[in-house]
């Protein structure tokens, strides 16, 4: 069955819905969500401000481990008249130093050749704060070379080193086959592809894709926000994933509209619901 918002209710006995009541239930927060959990007082005329309320006084109470995925801060905050000049300079490099003559690895760094990381927002960073110090915590989206803000390592959900592995190997299965819907990164490298040269990666033809072009590029690098951070949702292995995003525009592009939201389902055994049914999971 499709497991979402709209059917939560209706399925609630399902085995499927049930965890042990000793475990935390993990719960990844969008980015259009997150925030109003930190402090749900400032948001008191959100249609699920009840819900919302609930949900925070279960995670003070330890039954719920809130999470964001990395890319709410790392490619979300970058602002869209920016996003073209950002992301079509974006050159990552690997760089290996050798020190002796039995080729043992000394140093070696992953840079990025285009523009730094613009940060945390000054508004946001506080919030982030306060949220880390609740107890939310933060997921991995690895992307090669890709720029990242200051996100201490203590900020992240804390796994092993057999956890870590299982996980990276799991998040890039994942969004290879968001990638493969014509989802996730797929959009944004679609919408370069014209404009790419022999040679060129996607990411270099960005800078050449024509104004008219610029807010599909935009609205494609937030699509790609959201594929890694379903994928991310997924290789931890999160109970529920909580959005307001019904994909309305984006259509097929978008990992969360209907009929993506029906694969993942069966896939992943992955659970999308609104903040209007925090009351219901368990």
């Amino acid at each position: 069955c499709v497991v979402d918002g709209a059917n939560l209710k209706a399925n609630r006995r399902l085995p499927i819905f049930e965890i042990s009541s000793r475990a935390m239930i993990k719960l990844t927060l969008d980015s259009n969500i997150w925030f109003k959990l930190v402090d749900p007082s400032r948001f008191s005329k959100d249609p699920a401000a009840t819900e919302i309320a609930s949900a925070r006084s279960r995670i003070d109470a330890g039954e719920l481990l809130p999470c964001m995925a990395e890319t709410v801060f790392s490619i979300e905050p970058i602002e869209r008249k920016r996003r073209m000049q950002h992301f079509g300079t974006y050159r990552p490099s690997l760089r290996v130093t050798v020190s002796d003559t039995d080729g043992n690895v000394v140093t070696d760094e992953l840079t990025t050749g285009g523009p730094a990381h613009p940060g945390v927002h000054p508004v946001v960073q506080p919030l982030l704060e306060s949220a880390i110090a609740a107890g939310f915590r933060l997921l991995h989206c690895p992307r090669l070379g890709l720029a990242r803000p200051s996100l201490a390592e203590e900020w992240f959900v804390s796994e092993s080193e057999a956890q870590r592995v299982e996980r990276q190997k799991l998040y890039f299965e994942c969004i290879r086959a968001i990638e493969q819907r014509g989802a996730g990164i797929a959009r944004v490298k679609s919408l370069a592809g014209p404009y790419m040269k022999p040679g060129d990666a996607w990411y270099e033809a960005i800078a050449t894709v024509p104004p008219e072009r610029h807010e599909a590029i935009a609205d494609a690098i937030a699509e790609w926000a959201d594929g890694d951070a379903v994928a991310a949702h997924v290789a931890y292995k999160n109970d529920y994933f909580c959005t307001r995003d019904v994909a309305s525009k984006a259509g097929v592009g978008s990992i969360l509209d209907a009929n993506n939201r029906e694969w993942l389902a069966s896939e992943y055994g992955m659970r999308i619901i609104s903040p209007e049914d925090l009351f219901d999971i368990a």
